[in-house]
């Protein structure tokens, strides 16, 4: 539509003032230019603030899903570290050394870094089951390990994988053969808590 009018205009002057025809159409063609470069200029400009707004987005996606990693590694240790101190077996698992105070507030911790940055409900409600499920025997059932275990992979956009359920939870991983060929170790060597300070969970 403008570049229509524009002819007619120009046609219309080089009819009827043919002198000026001449300069007018020099100085119509200054006039266009000028208008296109700034659309150009324009075109241009949304263009760059389009990929500039879609590279921001993609920059805090990556953000936020490194800090949703950290915190779903850290929730992973924590309930490692709270199944760590339950009498499961005979066996005495290896453990670090903690108290319910402490291990109380990373679990606080761990919860509220979930909920900021996650957006599977299922993986927060089995974070929670871990530590205050329905209990068999005052024991939290450990399938609930594998469980939270997965809805981890999907928050991260993994598939579920069938995961052992006759290893949920790894005790002690034996190191027999290398102790025989070895000096004695004291149990502080191997994990064991040995400081009178600290009492065991409850």
């Amino acid at each position: 539509m403008m570049t229509e009018n524009i002819h007619t205009i120009v046609h219309v002057i080089s009819k009827y003032f043919p002198d000026l025809g001449s300069i007018f159409c020099a100085l119509l063609a200054s006039i266009v230019s000028i208008i296109l470069a700034r659309k150009n200029a324009k075109t241009e400009m949304n263009k760059l603030k389009e990929e500039f707004n879609l590279k921001s987005m993609e920059i805090q996606r990556e953000n936020i899903y490194q800090i949703k990693k950290e915190a779903i590694f850290k929730a992973l240790t924590t309930v490692d570290t709270y199944f760590s101190w339950q009498n499961l077996s005979e066996i005495i698992p290896i453990r670090k050394d903690t108290t319910t105070a402490a291990l109380t507030e990373e679990v606080r911790d761990c919860y509220n870094r979930l909920c900021v940055t996650c957006k599977n409900a299922t993986l927060l409600k089995t974070f929670l089951d871990c530590f205050f499920g329905d209990s068999k025997d005052g024991k939290i059932p450990l399938e609930l390990y594998n469980k939270f275990r997965n809805e981890a992979r999907k928050e991260l956009g993994l598939e579920s994988l069938p995961l052992n359920t006759k290893r949920i939870f790894l005790s002690v991983v034996s190191t027999a053969a290398l102790l025989a060929k070895s000096p004695p170790q004291d149990a502080k060597s191997h994990g064991q808590p040995t400081s009178p300070n600290r009492q065991p969970l409850k």
